[in-house]
């Protein structure tokens, strides 16, 4: 059991943070005009729920939360063929389902990042929840290559 490094190199891992900033953005600007009042309460929920997981949390419950809060968001983009993407990329970028922050530092600017999106999302600031999500995948950690539970 343990650890092994997912098989991808440093190169294609930059190449897939890249698309990932392209595709994310732009889900997270479309949905930024087409959500609810319901689903901006659900990931106000969402958000609180991964900073109690940051201070106690395991990792993989602090990364089925990142998930479903991103998950959330990108649903309201209207375009599944997108969302499907995104994931196919976020998974393969990683090796796995599973979200490791290269630091307590990286989990907590993440935390963070995700209440910052909040505020934009509630200010329906497309262009700015654009450029939060932009900084947050681009802010994967290339000198880190991700890693997957055996």
């Amino acid at each position: 059991r343990g650890y092994r490094v997912a098989e991808i190199d440093l190169k294609t891992y930059g190449e897939i943070l890249a698309v990932r900033v392209m595709l994310e953005t732009a889900a997270a600007e479309a949905a930024a005009a087409r959500i609810d009042a319901a689903a901006i309460a659900r990931l106000d929920e969402l958000a609180a729920h991964f900073s109690s997981a940051v201070l106690t949390g395991s990792r993989t419950e602090q990364s089925e939360i990142n998930r479903a809060f991103h998950q959330l968001m990108y649903s309201f983009c209207g375009n599944a063929v997108l969302q499907e993407t995104i994931w196919a990329l976020r998974d393969r970028g990683r090796g796995s389902r599973i979200t490791v922050w290269s630091s307590h530092e990286a989990l907590l600017r993440s935390d963070r990042e995700h209440h910052a999106m909040m505020a934009a999302l509630k200010a329906r600031d497309a262009a700015g929840l654009a450029a939060l999500v932009a900084a947050h995948v681009a802010k994967g950690d290339p000198a880190s290559p991700p890693v997957e539970p055996d």
